[in-house]
């Protein structure tokens, strides 16, 4: 089966968090990583989704995002995150394999990012799953100061590997392995950080 989603999202950041779930449009959950308080989010995303048989299933996706975290030209007034809504929320096991594969806050004034991936789960047996992650980023800084520089922590090309092992006593395992090119730490694009592994388990 073959299943196509669009969205287009045009939205400001609320001061304070409203609500301990996702806000999706037509599916697709909105992407509050580059938004501060105050800020507006402008986004189109075509996701694709393919289920080529019962143990396969694909996904392709095209994302459009451009943020501007200072719209009236004045400082923004930022609260400090709730973190420890996160307590509050469902603990989810599959972590992991979800498609999330940013490392830290993109904390800029204004900015685009155009993303690209694909995505492949397999269902190798009744126990053990596999999953593989591209995802490619062209970014670019629009402030007045650091135009033309890259977002920071969005490296250009990701790459992720994956196994699930679901046992019938009721525990699972999970590890990936994932590979990020280089990127900046900073808007200002002072500190770099090389390309590199990072392997994780739960």
């Amino acid at each position: 089966s073959l299943l196509v989603r669009g969205a287009y999202q045009n939205w400001v950041r609320p001061p304070a968090p409203g609500t301990l779930g996702p806000v999706a449009t037509a599916g697709i959950p909105l992407d509050e990583r580059m938004v501060s308080s105050g800020g507006e989010l402008k986004r189109a995303r075509v996701d694709l989704e393919w289920e080529a048989c019962a143990k396969s299933f694909m996904r392709f996706y095209l994302d459009q995002q451009r943020v501007d975290n200072d719209p009236f030209d004045i400082q923004n007034f930022k609260l400090p995150e709730a973190e420890s809504l996160n307590r509050l929320k469902e603990r989810t096991f599959t972590a992991l394999a979800a498609d999330n594969t940013f490392e830290g806050s993109i904390d800029v004034s204004e900015g685009k990012a155009t993303l690209a991936g694909f995505g492949l789960n397999q269902i190798v047996t009744d126990r053990i799953s596999i999953f593989g992650r591209y995802r490619y980023i062209d970014s670019e800084n629009e402030s007045s100061s650091y135009r033309g520089n890259k977002l920071p922590y969005l490296p250009k090309h990701t790459y992720t590997v994956g196994a699930t092992l679901v046992h019938p006593l009721g525990f699972s395992w999970i590890t990936r392995a994932m590979h990020r090119s280089i990127r900046f730490s900073d808007e200002q694009n002072l500190t770099k950080l090389k390309s590199s592994w990072d392997v994780s388990t739960d």
